[in-house]
């Protein structure tokens, strides 16, 4: 799994919502000279991603706390639960509070700062006016975070639609934005394991490489 999906599904696992968006949500991601747009299916409490190069599709199910990696050349899936501290260190730090605010898709946004334990800043524009069940239950979201987000949104369960992360010397080191917002009736097809894929698993001390 490249980083830069990597980090998307952190920022969706440190989110929370309630069920009521189904639909796609465009998601424009560049880190250095690497660029990509990815689109997620949001389904209730599962979100669909294709994932980069042709490596298959990921399924996120937030209830079950399952992520499935589907391979549609060989018609072959493989389950593993979502641990989080497998994808890089969880979001922790202080978010400050810039009190601007804007329209975005239509949503009130509002701009905060989150700065890391190390120092390390972030500039992130979210609302809590997205809601969808698939970024609920989820972990990665730790109470000192969830109070934070309480004080400043009136609710932990928010959305990012904007994010600049800068490196320790003030220049940008990576951007993700949500780029559209379509709500649409999903098929539960969509986010469904074909019926005729087979099952494999991942050979015995692959997990640590």
């Amino acid at each position: 799994m490249s980083r830069l999906i990597s980090s998307w599904i952190l920022l969706l696992l440190g989110a929370s919502a309630l069920s009521a968006f189904d639909g796609d949500i465009v998601m424009e991601t560049t880190m250095g000279d690497q660029s990509m747009k990815t689109t997620f299916v949001a389904k209730g409490d599962k979100l669909k991603l294709a994932m980069p190069e042709g490596q298959g599709t990921l399924i996120l199910d937030s209830k079950g706390k399952t992520m499935t990696i589907i391979m549609d050349a060989q018609k072959m899936y493989m389950v593993q639960p979502i641990n989080p501290e497998q994808m890089g260190p969880q979001p922790d730090g202080e978010i400050q509070d810039t009190g601007e605010t804007a329209e975005i898709f239509g949503m009130n946004a509002r701009k905060v700062y989150f700065v890391e334990p190390d120092g390390k800043k972030s500039e992130i524009w979210a609302t809590s006016e997205l809601q969808n069940e698939a970024l609920t239950n989820m972990p990665g979201m730790n109470e000192n975070m969830v109070s934070q987000l309480e004080q400043i949104f009136g609710s932990p369960h928010v959305f990012p639609l904007k994010m600049v992360v800068f490196a320790p010397d003030g220049s940008t080191e990576m951007t993700m934005n949500v780029a559209e917002i379509k709500e649409r009736d999903v098929a539960d097809a969509e986010v469904t394991i074909p019926a005729d894929y087979k099952e494999f698993s991942m050979p015995a001390g692959a997990h640590g490489q």
